[in-house]
């Protein structure tokens, strides 16, 4: 997640920030200034906002939001702020709307001259005395073919095509919400008109961080654990409990605190946290063993 504002760290664990925005660099680590002796070291407890959260957790005090913070200092809000920009598709239709527009300036004055010429050669081959180029009748088809050309020149301007594939994109944006895809920007539908290569994850999944342990090898044996509910637990002896309390607790920075519900919840680095849990479903009580 993004930091959305200046904070100080209070609370945290394993905490790893992307600063290179600010030019800091892409693991940047974040520390609490616990005591004096820890102070000494320089421990960085500083949350810029927009800097991206790469691993760890915690909480921070806000001190400075909105146009307060340093990326606004840095980084003036007329700056950040650009209404007139535009997304590739929308460039795309502008550069089709010049190329139609320049062709037809070439065909309305095309077409006015050949009218022009038609007529001059009807009236040459005219029989009639009266129909001559300075007549009133002679005028009025000139002033009709250059109306005609003037109107090839307007009908031909393609204003009408920014708005029809907005509405396509809008209805296309629909569609994708009755298959629970939620489009926040229409310059992603845009956008992905032109993706020929999407490159996902190994599981090629979004995951919420929430990991458990479903199999776990002791003496030699694999043997499944669904959860605390499941019914293909094996129960663990003495030895193999004393060994996971040690294996697991002692090399892992997560800590157990109270959370809702009166009941002991693990906190801290994803992994750890489901080889906390893997003891608290085996009715190890977590907690005691880290005091």
């Amino acid at each position: 997640m993004r930091v959305p504002a200046d904070c100080v760290l209070i609370d945290g664990m394993d905490i790893v920030v992307d600063e290179t925005m600010y030019g800091f660099g892409d693991s940047i680590p974040k520390q609490l200034s616990k005591d004096a002796e820890n102070h000494l070291n320089n421990p960085d407890p500083f949350l810029l906002s927009r800097s991206l959260i790469k691993n760890g957790s915690g909480r921070a005090v806000v001190c400075a939001v909105g146009v307060h913070t340093r990326w606004f200092k840095e980084n003036p809000v007329e700056d950040l702020e650009d209404d007139n920009e535009k997304t590739p598709l929308t460039v795309k239709l502008d550069l089709l709307a010049s190329y139609i527009g320049n062709y037809s300036y070439v065909a309305g004055v095309v077409t006015f001259l050949i009218l022009i010429i038609y007529l001059a050669m009807k009236i040459m081959i005219s029989a009639d005395e009266d129909d001559t180029i300075l007549s009133n009748d002679t005028l009025r088809r000139m002033l009709r073919a250059f109306t005609t050309a003037i109107t090839l020149i307007i009908v031909s301007v393609p204003e009408g095509l920014p708005l029809a594939v907005s509405l396509a994109m809008a209805f296309s944006v629909d569609y994708m919400k009755k298959d629970e895809l939620l489009v926040k920007k229409m310059a992603s539908v845009e956008g992905l008109g032109t993706v020929k290569d999407i490159c996902t994850g190994k599981t090629a999944t979004l995951t919420e961080n929430d990991m458990r342990v479903r199999s776990y090898f002791v003496g030699g044996n694999t043997y499944d654990f669904g959860g605390p509910d499941s019914s293909s637990i094996t129960p663990l002896n003495d030895t193999v409990r004393e060994t996971l309390i040690d294996c697991i607790i002692k090399n892992t920075d997560a800590r157990v605190e109270m959370g809702k519900g009166n009941y002991y919840e693990a906190q801290g680095n994803g992994t750890e946290v489901a080889m906390l849990r893997f003891l608290q479903d085996n009715e190890i009580f977590v907690h005691e063993k880290l005091a």
